[in-house]
């Protein structure tokens, strides 16, 4: 069964989860401490904070750097030699990401060289961004490599398209984004039929064009696409149940509870159906998010929480070729569609006592910083706001240089990438 679910990408973890010291038999407390900020480094393309990580009466270095590499890619790494640890946040799509250091004077040891890569006005950046796109995109790994559960499905070209729509529509140039994709489309053979390849390049294409949608802003198209993807005759009936799938999260995000909950029940008797015991392990969550949420939001708070009781308990690794989203991912998103003020407290809280740069913190008060439409999230974070210790943690943050500000504003980004976009073109 090849079901494929596009779990929301997670504002709040700046960090891989991998960065961390593998688990010991015992669990055990461990405490990072960073150095101050230091002297500017000579060097304008590196600078690092050193630091330890001590569990108990032992402690080992460690430091966090932000590295500009070639004029091509600005990292964010983490660095623990004892554990052989070495992980990287890439920041060149991420101009959100950018603002919040440059904003946070903690890190003001690290803004020389995220001017020097990006420029004093950001617009550097955006055009390192655009002019590298192909190339990034191209470089995408196949499988589980791919880091994502749709490009891990797709052929060369598939993951292509894919990957170089998502950097376009990042930068808020969507209309690009979908002609990317419109492109990759493949054509049926002559007897009018698409081999399995091509029947998942024209599913990961279709469902990436949904996706794309949300994040302009546009959610009725995004809901009729998916709808599109449940009647594509060209897709096998278990391909087309992603449609539903997805087109059954967005209601529920958006507060059409009662045909979310309809759509997913349907879908998830189908699915049983259709799968027996050929299915790819985890799939069940995606049922039990969806279904919960709408059950939340019709006002049924118990039977929502006895369907997602133990949802998120149980890790599951990518196996084979098929990428499966962290439990993290996908609770991140259905915390969201219930606006669970309570559990993203207490998320952001750990990101407020982390001695790393607080981007999630930044992200989510940010309001210019998506196209969120989902009914009450926007009221629920302005009110989160103004409560202690929030308030006081973003009253330390500076004003961003011109320029960058307006990278973290929708219309001002997408106004900026198009420009430096035709200036590429020329």
């Amino acid at each position: 069964m090849r079901m494929i679910h596009l779990a929301a990408l997670a504002l709040i973890v700046v960090f891989p989860a991998s960065a961390q010291v593998a688990e010991a038999p015992t669990p055990r407390s461990f405490k990072i401490e960073l150095d101050p900020p230091g002297q500017t480094s000579l060097d304008p393309t590196r600078a690092c904070r050193q630091g330890t990580l001590s569990s108990g009466p032992h402690s080992t270095p460690m430091s966090i750097c932000i590295e500009a590499m070639s004029g091509s890619a600005l990292d964010v790494s983490l660095y623990i030699p004892a554990a052989n640890v070495s992980e990287h946040a890439s920041l060149i799509d991420r101009p959100g990401a950018a603002v919040a250091i440059l904003s946070d004077p903690r890190y003001r040891d690290f803004w020389p060289v995220i001017i020097h890569y990006g420029g004093e006005d950001g617009r550097k950046f955006v055009a390192t961004a655009l002019r590298t796109r192909k190339a990034r995109a191209a470089a995408v790994a196949s499988g589980t490599a791919a880091g994502d559960q749709v490009k891990s499905l797709l052929d060369g070209r598939g993951r292509r398209a894919v990957a170089e729509a998502e950097t376009l529509s990042a930068w808020g140039l969507t209309a690009a984004a979908l002609a990317v994709l419109d492109e990759a489309l493949p054509e049926p053979d002559r007897n009018g039929r698409l081999s399995d390849k091509a029947q998942n390049r024209l599913m990961g294409v279709e469902l990436r064009r949904g996706g794309i949608y949300r994040r302009a802003g546009r959610t009725q198209e995004a809901i009729d696409q998916y709808r599109s993807i449940e009647t594509q005759s060209l897709l096998d009936s278990d391909l087309r149940l992603n449609g539903a799938v997805n087109r059954a999260a967005t209601l529920a995000e958006m507060g059409d509870a009662a045909e979310a909950l309809a759509l997913i029940e349907a879908a998830g008797r189908l699915f049983a159906a259709e799968t027996g015991e050929d299915v790819v392990e985890g799939s069940q969550r995606q049922f039990d998010w969806i279904r919960s949420c709408a059950l939340h939001r019709l006002g049924r708070e118990e039977e929502a929480k006895r369907v997602i009781a133990g949802t998120f308990d149980r890790t599951i690794a990518s196996r084979g070729i098929f990428f499966i989203p962290t439990n993290d991912s996908i609770e991140e998103r259905y915390r969201r569609c219930i606006l669970d003020k309570e559990w993203f407290a207490e998320r952001l809280k750990r990101d407020l006592e982390s001695p790393f740069p607080h981007v999630g913190l930044f992200l989510f008060f940010a309001s210019d910083v998506s196209n969120e439409r989902m009914p009450g999230f926007a009221e629920m974070s302005q009110a989160m706001r103004a409560e202690s210790p929030f308030a006081d943690e973003l009253a330390l943050f500076r004003e961003p240089p011109p320029g960058w500000r307006d990278l973290i504003d929708n219309d001002r980004r997408s106004a900026i990438a198009g420009d430096v976009l035709r200036q590429l073109k020329k």
